[in-house]
């Protein structure tokens, strides 16, 4: 795949898979909006939990097909984070303001170690590289 095309294939793949379902159960899963018409407990638990599973599963796929390149695995990993621990701190009795607080104080803490890991994997990746052109 041509290199220009990169970043907006991880960005139709971050909307497309991650933001529309979880926007969509956010809105209809929680009483955020005032909207709430999704009671089930096990449903606001699992279903954000397995689309971020999923998702997740599906771009290191694509990484390993090289579709989407290694550096945006950044943003696929800390969006559903987001979007999950908001729509499971939902069930909970907090306040809006500190559900937010908590999501997006855990989402920063997942964006550091995520950059880690990721910068790690690519010496390596890198590192192997070189040898097997060596």
């Amino acid at each position: 795949m041509s290199n220009r095309y990169w970043s907006l294939v991880a960005l139709f793949y971050i909307a497309i898979i991650q933001v529309l379902p979880l926007t969509i159960l956010w809105y209809f899963a929680t009483p955020d909006f005032q909207n709430q018409t999704i009671f089930n407990f096990h449903f606001i638990l699992w279903i954000p939990l397995g689309i971020t599973i999923i998702s997740i599963c599906g771009a290191i796929l694509l990484v390993y097909f090289n579709v989407i390149r290694l550096k945006g695995m950044n943003f696929v990993i800390t969006i559903p984070v987001l979007y999950s621990l908001v729509i499971v701190l939902s069930l909970t009795p907090l306040s809006v303001f500190w559900r937010m607080f908590i999501s997006f104080s855990t989402v920063i803490l997942v964006t550091i170690l995520t950059s880690l890991v990721i910068s790690r994997v690519g010496t390596f990746k890198n590192k192997k590289c070189k040898k097997l052109s060596i």
